[in-house]
């Protein structure tokens, strides 16, 4: 009997909220990320410059580099629950973003040699720093696709009815440039994947901010 009930809610929630088949479309955005990490890993353009040997590794930010995974998934959460306009234009400005990307990726292999040969791995901030240098590789970094996810969470978040609050806009911002900056700190990405991520991320903005007909 519950779980007759269950499904009940479930397809009646479906019926009330179509804009979550949307959600599917991040589908092709997981097809487009491990599709080019497997593929390129040796035989790449680095696209470090010598600006970005002056920067410094600060792990610490490690901690700003992982909230991006709460940025995206949580703020397409709460769109998904507030705002079936904005959730809709945020799945297209992911997958088109995505898209983009990879077409980059496979096209110009890219990857950057930043990261420190010998880390000293010392606290909680370089043991997780340790582990993502372990499960990521440093290829398809240009376009940060840490920077495009965070311009267009930020944009959506912005952007929706369901935050009026001045002070948390300005908070989902500032979490954003954080992100972003953080991918350089930590030697993810050097300064021209950032500039390149928000490029994309800034070009594909009208897609979220567009004004709604009435």
């Amino acid at each position: 009997m519950k779980k007759r009930r269950f499904r009940e809610f479930v397809a009646n929630w479906l019926r009330e909220n179509p804009h979550f088949w949307y959600s599917l479309l991040l589908l092709p955005i997981f097809i487009c990320y491990f599709v080019p990490e497997q593929l390129i890993v040796t035989g790449y353009h680095p696209t470090q410059i010598a600006f970005d040997s002056m920067i410094p590794l600060l792990p610490g930010f490690v901690y700003c580099y992982l909230l991006w995974f709460p940025l995206l998934v949580f703020g397409g959460f709460w769109l998904l629950l507030t705002d079936s306009v904005v959730f809709r234009r945020y799945m297209v400005f992911l997958t088109v973003a995505y898209l983009i990307s990879a077409a980059v990726y496979l096209s110009y292999p890219n990857g950057q040699d930043l990261r420190p040969t010998n880390l000293n791995v010392h606290d909680l901030s370089t043991t997780i720093l340790a582990f993502i240098y372990r499960v990521d590789t440093n290829t398809n970094v240009l376009p940060s696709l840490h920077v495009i996810g965070s311009v267009g969470a930020a944009a959506a978040l912005c952007k929706s009815e369901s935050i009026r609050s001045g002070l948390v806009k300005a908070a989902i911002v500032i979490l954003a440039v954080l992100v972003s900056i953080s991918t350089v700190f930590i030697k993810q990405h050097g300064i021209v994947d950032v500039i390149a991520g928000l490029a994309v991320g800034l070009l594909l903005c009208p897609i979220i901010c567009r004004k709604t007909k009435k």
